[in-house]
């Protein structure tokens, strides 16, 4: 069996790092205030 080298390992942990963001970004979710602001963890989607 081939051992990992250093990019299998930053590339796992990207991919890892994505779905852990979308995730994020869906759990949290986003609502409207009494003034119809739009809130949502915008930062989330560009790094998932």
């Amino acid at each position: 069996m081939k051992t990992l080298n250093k990019f299998h390992i930053i590339a796992i942990n990207l991919i890892i790092l994505g779905m852990t963001c979308s995730l994020a970004f869906n759990l949290i979710g986003s609502y409207l205030d009494e003034n119809g602001f739009l809130h949502e963890p915008f930062a989330l989607i560009p790094i998932g």
